[in-house]
């Protein structure tokens, strides 16, 4: 057993839960204010036709179901940041147990893996369900809008000289 060995493998360890906690914590203070700001301009803008200060954005029913399914998505992003931080946060208790002659690293590994691998399958869906739904599903309306505001600016070309 190269003690040397240990210390590197110790250290990348360390590299990664310092890595991956600063992430998250940057996620999750970016998820709270998107919320936070999706939350507000549907409060403000909820008795108006217009919807954005800025541009004529029409509030229609597929907006108001979009702007939904992106507070479903920060929620869910938000679950899953603070999951991994208490994987994280498990990992540190491992320093308690004495009792065992298997590195440090080697148990923080094992137990990130086993702890992935028990929730691989609402990892897969949550995917799945960004990518295969959402954006299917958003694809047709966004290039539809881009179309439309892309047809508006030239018509307003060709009519404000």
């Amino acid at each position: 057993y190269d003690k040397n060995i240990s210390g590197e493998a110790l250290k990348e360890w360390f590299d990664f839960q310092r890595r991956v906690t600063t992430e998250a914590l940057q996620w999750r203070q970016y998820n709270i204010f998107s919320r936070q700001l999706t939350l507000r301009l549907a409060l403000r803008y909820r008795d108006k036709k217009i919807v954005s200060p800025t541009r004529a954005t029409v509030k229609t029913r597929v907006y108001a179901e979009c702007q939904r399914e992106m507070l479903e998505i920060i929620d869910m992003f938000s679950k899953w940041t603070h999951w991994l931080m208490v994987v994280l946060k498990e990992t540190e208790l491992l320093r308690l147990d004495s009792t065992t002659s298997v590195p440090l690293h080697k148990r923080c590994w094992e137990h990130f893996k086993k702890k992935v691998e028990a929730n691989l399958h609402d990892w897969i869906k949550y995917n799945t369900h960004l990518k295969s739904f959402w954006e299917y599903k958003y694809r047709s309306i966004i290039s539809g809008e881009f179309y439309e505001t892309v047809t508006f600016r030239r018509y307003l070309a060709g009519h404000c000289r």
